[in-house]
């Protein structure tokens, strides 16, 4: 039996969130159901098991949820010094700086970028920490044998850094993220809308993802206020005290609900009119496929390779801080005129596709 380590900071049998983690679930159940023994190392959740998977063992890294990736990196460091794996045994990361501690092993490496975690880590962490992790993720990339890189902006992003460095950007292939298309069949809005407290009537624009500084959410809550419109963020992070209170300040209709598992996701959107994504940066954010697959028309930054898809006047609008207020009202007005060309444009993403490409590197 064929085996695959991935590395993740989640964990894919209790409630799924961010991209990262559904990706890495998706995988490793699409890989157990194709008979690969899958050994997931990720971060401590809290929560019951509520996804079982066949072949698959889960090995806890970080002793208590929230810890620090410093720390996971760090725990990474210690497994890998006792973990013993098969020759065969492919060694998956969902991060280049994680691939790092697995350098002497002599299995194959592949690395997945989901967008550029370097900017991330500047933005939150400084300049000191952000080269710090620039020299670990380079690192990362010269060990790997392939990197899988989201989106073609992310790659040709890391193209352009790494350009003098030839047997690094020989390396990167570019797989766009998949989801479960079957999911968003059949969905009652009117019963999802009065499961999360609206009314048919009401006008509403939905976001779902982490509450963090490059969401950019502050943008999104005032954009909504003046167009007039219901906001219903889905998602937790380390700026959910500021956004409410900044919501509050605004007197805004912005309505703030915890996480839900991956499985509750159809429903969650079949609440909105209109999907919203604000970020400063992103890879192809996986959120935006999966409104698209539910039927909803999409506003959202200019970031990744999100313009492939959110196309001008047929399934959203791109927008910046100037004019999405104006995009708003327009396209709450007739978004129902969206629909079928959301549903199409998300049929070319798969996952059983996306996973098929990926398998072909193992």
């Amino acid at each position: 039996m064929k085996e695959v380590l991935i590395i993740a900071d989640s964990d894919p049998r209790k409630k799924v969130i961010g991209g990262v983690g559904i990706y890495s679930y998706n995988l490793a159940k699409y890989l157990t159901e194709k008979g690969f023994k899958v050994i997931f190392v990720g971060k401590k959740q809290e929560g019951e098991v509520i996804n079982k998977l066949q072949n698959f063992d889960f090995i806890e890294l970080n002793k208590r949820p929230n810890q620090s990736n410093y720390v996971f990196l760090k725990n990474l460091f210690k497994l890998a010094f006792k973990l013993k794996l098969n020759g065969t045994t492919v060694i998956h990361s969902q991060r280049p700086d994680w691939i790092v501690p697995f350098a002497k092993f002599p299995n194959r490496k592949i690395v997945t970028l989901h967008g550029s975690h370097l900017k991330n880590v500047y933005l939150k962490k400084g300049f000191v920490i952000g080269k710090i992790y620039s020299k670990l993720e380079k690192k990362g990339l010269e060990i790997a044998d392939v990197v899988i890189s989201v989106s073609e902006e992310n790659t040709n992003y890391y193209k352009k850094i790494y350009e003098n460095d030839k047997e690094v950007t020989k390396k990167f292939i570019t797989i766009p993220i998949g989801i479960d298309l079957n999911k968003f069949q059949n969905i009652d809005k009117n019963k999802s809308r009065k499961q999360y407290g609206f009314k048919k009537s009401d006008k509403v624009v939905v976001y779902v993802g982490r509450l963090e500084k490059e969401k950019n959410l502050q943008i999104l809550i005032r954009a909504c206020h003046e167009a007039g419109v219901k906001l219903f963020i889905v998602g937790e992070g380390r700026e959910e005290e500021y956004l409410k209170k900044f919501a509050s300040s605004l007197n805004s209709q912005t309505i703030f609900h915890k996480s839900v598992n991956n499985e509750k996701i159809p429903n969650v959107l079949a609440c909105g009119d209109i999907f919203a994504l604000t970020s400063l940066h992103e890879g192809m954010p996986t959120v935006v496929i999966e409104a698209l697959a539910a039927g909803l028309p999409v506003i959202s930054t200019n970031v990744g390779d999100v313009h492939k898809i959110v196309i001008n006047g047929k399934t959203g609008f791109i927008v910046n801080e100037q004019n999405i207020t104006g995009k708003l009202k327009n396209l709450i007005k007739k978004c129902s005129g969206y629909r079928n060309n959301c549903i199409k444009i998300s049929k070319t993403f798969s996952w059983d596709l996306v996973c098929d490409r990926i398998q072909k590197f193992y």
